[in-house]
């Protein structure tokens, strides 16, 4: 009985392992795909000009998150006993690939510099909220999702890297008295 549980843990971890590799390979190719594709020449050949087509026209600027989203998700697979990467910095990647793209848009001349997608949620914000609140808006999504991703916390709790005791009196030189 012991084994078959033993054999299923192992069993996850292997293909934690395999989807962590097949992450770093997608990631590292859609970096190929948009970095060649705007270049000219087609690292990814004819399915990465496609891919990157497809990214630029869907997200504009902000598809170059993508590739980031896709390596930051294999190195949580791959390493997982190694980095302690919470469970929300993914979906905080996906939340700051719409709000950028969505800001981007909101920004540019034409839209086109966030894409189908920022277009589709920008447009209707900035008919709601006007263009100052729409992108008050989405920059403080965006902030919300750099604080998702990094876990970097903007207030420190009253008991963090402190030490506590009774404070010590100096004299105007600053030694102890």
């Amino acid at each position: 009985m012991a084994n078959s549980i033993d054999g299923g843990l192992k069993g996850m971890g292997v293909k934690k392992e395999v989807a962590g590799i097949v992450f770093l390979a997608l990631g590292m190719y859609s970096a190929v795909c948009l970095l060649s594709g705007v270049s000219g020449s087609s690292l990814g050949g004819v399915v990465g000009e496609y891919v990157a087509r497809a990214l630029f026209y869907s997200f504009g600027y902000s598809s170059y998150i993508i590739p980031f989203f896709l390596i930051f998700v294999a190195f949580k697979l791959l390493l997982r006993r190694l980095l302690l990467i919470s469970s929300g910095a993914p979906l905080g990647l996906a939340v700051l690939l719409f709000a950028s793209s969505a800001l981007l848009a909101l920004i540019s001349s034409g839209g086109g510099a966030g894409g189908r997608v920022g277009v589709f949620i920008g447009a209707p914000l900035k008919e709601f909220t006007g263009p100052t609140g729409a992108a008050v808006i989405l920059m403080a999504i965006t902030l919300i999702a750099l604080l998702a991703i990094t876990g970097v916390r903007l207030h420190k709790k009253n008991g963090d890297n402190e030490k506590k005791g009774p404070p010590i009196d100096t004299d105007i030189d600053g030694f102890q008295q």
